[in-house]
């Protein structure tokens, strides 16, 4: 598993939207957890399925979704 935040996502209910977009996208499975008091996103990635063209893709999704996020303000 990989628990990982958006730098630009400040606070929970941005770091949840974030995930919330990116499971919306539908290729990538993700859930969150509470580390320190703060949510995280988190994926996992010993998956037989995935391999390092898929954590491309997640990373490239992260950025998309990143930025509508930050555009809904």
């Amino acid at each position: 598993m990989v628990c990982f935040r958006h730098r630009d996502a400040q606070g929970d209910p941005k770091q949840v939207a974030l995930r919330d977009r990116l499971i919306a996208d539908g290729r990538f499975h993700l859930a969150s957890s509470r580390v320190g008091g703060t949510r995280w996103p988190r994926a996992t990635v010993m998956a037989p399925a995935t391999n390092e063209r898929t954590l491309h893709a997640l990373l490239e999704a992260v950025r998309l979704a990143m930025g509508q996020v930050r555009d809904e303000g």
